[in-house]
């Protein structure tokens, strides 16, 4: 049997959120344009937000 220390997690204040949410308004405004689909506003987020792709999270 494994150490339960070796599987502690790491706990956060409850409530607190590890990123910061969109603001859902203007992405209701963007998904009603004609052409945008959710899968655009991602990709577009993603190459905004870590251009290098998952590694620059490492």
């Amino acid at each position: 049997m494994r150490s339960s220390t070796s599987f502690q997690l790491q706990r956060r204040q409850a409530g607190t959120r590890q990123r910061t949410e969109p603001n859902w308004a203007d992405l209701a405004v963007e998904l009603k344009k004609p052409g945008v689909t959710l899968l655009i506003l991602w990709e577009e987020y993603r190459e905004t937000t870590h251009p290098e792709g998952l590694q620059s999270l490492l």
